[in-house]
């Protein structure tokens, strides 16, 4: 099933995100993790967002808006190491303001790469989803790379040592086989309610 999908806006920061009031659903990953091949999958699209083998293309809050209803945002990924300092801290501090303060946002897809794993820059933004609050649900992406037989032995693997809560959604995906597309949509379907709305802490806290 296709999804009416628009991108509207590029926000390089909170300041210039969308004056609305509609619900926000973000994607979270490093560079490269499969966030936009993943996005096309999930609206039933080829080419809603640009995919590339080079990382660190998302270089701002990549707002698109979905059956009219709520906002998907495409955050910018992290842990590519040729980008400059300066360059890595601006995108870090406005992914920060927008999971600490954006009252819009009512879920957070954080991808992680099922072959490579948890990489320490994994860590620091699970750190930070569970400082301010947030609903978010993990994916394993690329699932293809790795046999079926052993997907369930990495996630285990992957997920010992987090301390995540129990409640947490852990969904297995592959954008090239189609895999866990009705899972995520049954999550964005759960989270895109008033009540699942946060309260997000000051960033200071």
């Amino acid at each position: 099933m296709q999804h009416e999908v628009e991108l509207i806006t590029l926000a390089p920061d909170l300041d210039h995100c969308p004056d609305s009031e509609l619900p926000e659903m973000a994607f979270s990953g490093r560079s490269n993790v499969g966030k936009s091949s993943l996005l096309n999958l999930l609206v039933g699209r080829r080419r809603v967002a640009h995919t590339s083998g080079q990382p660190g293309k998302t270089r701002a809050l990549s707002y698109y808006l979905v059956d009219q209803s709520w906002h998907l945002v495409d955050m910018p990924g992290y842990g590519y190491a040729r980008t400059s300092q300066a360059e890595r801290r601006r995108w870090a501090g406005a992914s920060r303001a927008y999971l600490s303060t954006r009252s819009q946002l009512r879920g957070v897809f954080q991808l992680i790469d099922l072959k490579v794993g948890v990489t320490p820059d994994d860590r620091a933004r699970l750190r930070d989803l569970l400082r301010f609050h947030r609903n978010f649900c993990i994916i394993f992406t690329k699932a293809d790379k790795v046999p079926p037989t052993k997907r369930e032995e990495k996630v285990v693997e992957h997920l010992s040592g987090l301390g995540l809560p129990a409640t947490t959604g852990v969904i297995v995906s592959s954008a090239q086989n189609r895999l866990g597309r009705e899972e995520i949509w049954a999550w964005v379907e759960d989270h895109l309610s008033p009540q699942s709305t946060e309260n997000p802490p000051d960033a200071g806290d």
